[in-house]
């Protein structure tokens, strides 16, 4: 099956930790995109689509998708995503979505799910 998808598996010999895991599945990467979702995270239908086309307006971009909120037990989605082009970090750790928010908040992107050009990313 991920044959059909074009994805590859890297197994390392050793246990070797996520963050050096991440860097060599990026270096043996061929395409000419890195995207790197984390277990628990289910792309929706398309989601391809505009993950791509803002790195194609900007191939220095790192574009980090939607996260919406789903159930646990179903995986089905809680709350629709409400538009935003970027993280802010609330004091209380939480975070929402913003599009040049003027306030106490820090922009962050999740570590989980990302893209980026290969490009980029050497």
């Amino acid at each position: 099956e991920l044959s059909a998808h074009r994805a590859r598996v890297i197994r390392h010999k050793e246990q070797e930790g996520l963050i050096r895991s991440k860097k060599d599945g990026g270096d043996a990467a061929r395409g000419d995109a890195v995207v790197f979702l984390d277990c628990h995270v289910k792309p929706m239908d398309g989601w391809t689509k505009p993950i791509l086309r803002n790195l194609r307006e900007n191939p220095r971009r790192i574009v980090v998708p939607a996260i919406t909120a789903l159930n646990p037990d179903t995986w089905q989605e809680i709350s629709p995503y409400g538009g935003g082009t970027k993280m802010c970090l609330t004091w209380d750790a939480d975070f929402f979505w913003c599009n040049d928010y003027p306030g106490p908040f820090v922009p962050i992107m999740s570590g989980g799910l990302l893209a980026m050009t290969k490009f980029w990313w050497e």
